[in-house]
């Protein structure tokens, strides 16, 4: 709500009289007895009050909004849509028989030269001088190893050749050997390495392309980026087989790879997910659980992510980089999108690499629309508390109604009360 001219939510606290005071543009959060309503309706109480808030220095949240717009596009690259396992909940379908195409090495080098033709240099020489590159989208990108490190060479020799370095990023299913392993480490920035669990988790919802176990190989991979001192995080997917089993999961990852963070995220009901036995929990089952693995994860000192709330030190107006600059993500058959989940839904693509002029043909009314995905072009979140938190939430899942707000702006406020109760006096989201 605003009061006077400050954002500011006033939140009823569960299980209490007092009232949570949250003002996220002024970094602000406290809790107040039920009477500070009535006193700040007093010109002494509202000067106060409003003085109290304006120490603090103000966000400047269309800033945020509008340094999307002026960021690089970072380069993706779906090298195949083959996959290596055969993920019960796969939402590409990764390695069925009509999913197992694979870019060309031509190819390949053509995207990436029309890539660095068509993105404004300048800007990436202002700042650190790096770019973002991800190998992602579609199918395991290890899977076409030979292709997938020409790739990652090419691409260092062309921003050599621009006078900035490449960061790669991606995730990764972590099934295969030593040398896949060691290439990964001397030239990726970080990646995010998709394992679900103990053994029986990650066997039954990531078996081998042949029906087999990857749990054993996964974990080598995990282990070989741990003592590397390699930067990565694990993306543990939640299904109904796992949901009673978050602790456990969480227990496991913590004591084998202290200090790695943890990503939770519930199953997508896409692709293969439409079918599996396995089911997904209920939007609100899953908060409730996330809930408690983040509360169980930071007495543990486990570090808990989920998407759906973004990092608890920043604020932000578009629920990913995806839609807000929007990124680059050239599929096999050379489209270009800015999401690749639900199998590439329409919606998402803006591009395509003309054969004709080796380029890449932007469709600038589309990226107007990506670009309006974000909380000041969503009604329901215009007096909403959780809005600059969870950032109206993946804008896919909400084309397939997948949303629950109630359930986003309950955990956000277990956070804000855990925030409060054990690091008073922090700068939520610092002095920007």
């Amino acid at each position: 709500m605003i009061f006077e001219d400050e954002e500011v939510f006033f939140l009823d606290l569960p299980s209490s009289d007092n009232v949570l005071v949250y003002a996220p543009l002024r970094s602000y959060l406290a809790e107040v007895r039920s009477g500070f309503l009535d006193y700040i309706k007093t010109e002494r109480g509202k000067t106060i009050f409003l003085n109290l808030l304006k120490a603090h220095p103000l966000i400047d949240i269309n800033k945020i909004q509008n340094n999307y717009y002026r960021r690089t596009p970072s380069l993706s690259l779906a090298i195949t849509d083959d996959c290596t396992l055969r993920c019960q909940y796969c939402y590409f379908r990764a390695g069925d028989t009509d999913k197992r195409t694979t870019m060309s090495k031509d190819h390949i080098r053509q995207y990436i030269d029309a890539y660095f033709r068509q993105i404004p240099c300048d800007s990436i020489k202002e700042s650190d001088k790096s770019i973002n590159i991800a190998i992602a989208a579609g199918g395991e990108p290890t899977k076409a190893f030979d292709n997938f490190k020409y790739a990652v060479e090419y691409i260092e020799a062309c921003s050599k050749q621009h006078g900035y370095v490449a960061k790669f990023t991606m995730p990764t299913n972590g099934f295969y050997g030593d040398e896949v392993r060691q290439f990964i480490v001397d030239h990726f920035f970080q990646v995010s390495l998709s394992m679900d669990g103990p053994k029986d988790i990650q066997d039954t919802q990531r078996p081998t392309a042949n029906g087999g176990s990857s749990f054993q190989t996964v974990y080598d991979t995990a282990k070989f980026f741990y003592e590397h001192n390699f930067k990565f995080a694990i993306r543990s997917t939640i299904t109904n087989y796992s949901i009673h089993r978050m602790k456990e999961i969480i227990d496991f990852f913590h004591e084998n790879f202290p200090n790695v963070v943890i990503g939770m995220e519930r199953m997508s009901e896409f692709g293969r997910g439409l079918k599996t036995d396995i089911g997904a929990p209920t939007l609100s089952e899953f908060k409730e659980a996330i809930s408690e693995s983040y509360q169980y994860g930071y007495k543990k000192g486990a570090l808990i992510k989920n998407a759906s709330l973004g990092k608890s030190n920043s604020l932000r107006t578009s629920f990913c980089l995806s839609v807000a600059v929007p990124n680059w993500t050239v599929l096999t058959d050379g489209r270009i999108t800015s999401c690749t989940r639900d199998s590439f839904p329409e919606q998402f693509t803006f591009g395509a690499f003309d054969e004709d002029s080796q380029s890449i043909l932007i469709d600038e009314e589309k990226i107007s629309k990506l670009r309006q995905m974000n909380v000041f072009h969503y009604k329901e979140c215009e007096t909403c508390f959780a809005k600059y938190n969870c950032a109206g939430d993946c804008p896919n899942l909400r084309f397939a109604s997948l949303i629950d707000c109630d359930a986003n702006r309950r955990l956000l406020l277990e956070r804000l009360v855990y925030f409060l109760k054990n690091k008073k006096g922090v700068n939520l989201y610092g002095n920007e």
